[in-house]
């Protein structure tokens, strides 16, 4: 025991010495970006002139299916999801006796994962000696935002954010054009997400969208065969106007949600909420054929 002991005092001696020399720790290099943006106070976004109370928001938040998905939280880091794609066909010839071999077939399966994401965002560097000042009494700090910043319907937003006070506090102002700039990010991710565009180091790592979701040829995660069965219907329109004489809109829209329609009663999957996602001014025009 007493061994030990002193082979873990020394153990212990040289990682205080390595604290000491200041060896072998990780170290964050010093922020290069810019000091947030001043609200109140002399050459400030608000305090410079004698603004009225009321801060009309002309910014428009991302909306569309993000708002519609239901989002879970996970600690997998590698989830895994099982999926029975069939039954092959039968093997074999009719037996002709009662106890002879007769035809059979297989079950089949295939794996697929869902790789996480990351996606950081940073505040500017909040000079802390300016944030309480104002240029003069003429400064008021009750300013009202009339609008909406931030998109509450999103589940991509930072955890109790809100846009009151963000004309007049500046960290609440550094912390909500975070959840901005994130829900913005994470909005296209849902469409055009690709993990072929992440970074070396993992800092940044983008989610598969639903452009390599609605695909054809989906592979099994382990072994890399084909998965058809798991295959989606992709009906091209080749760039046709809905409104001209080529392609017929009205048909493919049908022929789709006859497909889906089969697949759901076939598979037992029946009732299903099915969701049309456009562009909002393409359900304009579509709306009009």
């Amino acid at each position: 025991m007493d061994k030990d002991l002193l082979a873990i005092l020394e153990n212990q001696n040289a990682i205080l010495k390595q604290l000491a020399d200041n060896q072998g720790l990780l170290t964050k290099a010093p922020a290069s970006r810019q000091t947030a943006t001043e609200l109140h106070g002399n050459g400030s976004l608000w305090g410079s002139f004698p603004i009225e109370r009321d801060v009309i928001s002309a910014h428009i938040a991302p909306h569309g299916l993000a708002e519609r998905l239901v989002h879970l939280p996970s600690v997998t880091e590698n989830p895994l999801y099982a999926t029975l794609t069939g039954y092959t066909a039968t093997v074999g010839s009719e037996p002709t006796n009662p106890c002879d071999d007769a035809p059979a077939g297989y079950v089949k399966g295939c794996n697929i994962t869902a790789p996480f994401g990351r996606v950081m965002r940073d505040t500017q560097t909040i000079e802390i000696d300016k944030v309480m000042l104002k240029a003069n009494r003429g400064d008021f700090q009750d300013l009202v935002l009339r609008g909406q910043v931030l998109n509450l319907q999103s589940a991509f937003n930072p955890t109790g954010l809100n846009d009151a006070d963000i004309l007049n506090i500046v960290t609440k102002s550094e912390m909500v054009i975070v959840g901005v700039n994130v829900d913005r990010t994470l909005a296209r991710h849902v469409w055009q997400g690709n993990p072929a565009n992440n970074t070396a180091g993992g800092g940044y790592k983008e989610f598969r969208g639903l452009d390599l979701q609605i695909a054809t040829n989906h592979r099994d995660a382990h072994t890399g065969a084909i998965c058809t069965a798991l295959d989606s219907d992709v009906k091209d329109f080749a760039f046709d106007l809905i409104t001209g004489t080529g392609r017929s809109i009205v048909e493919y829209m049908s022929m789709v949600a006859f497909y889906l329609d089969q697949v759901a009663v076939g598979s037992g999957l029946d009732p299903v909420n099915w969701v049309v996602v456009m562009r909002a001014d393409l359900w304009q025009e579509l709306s009009a054929v």
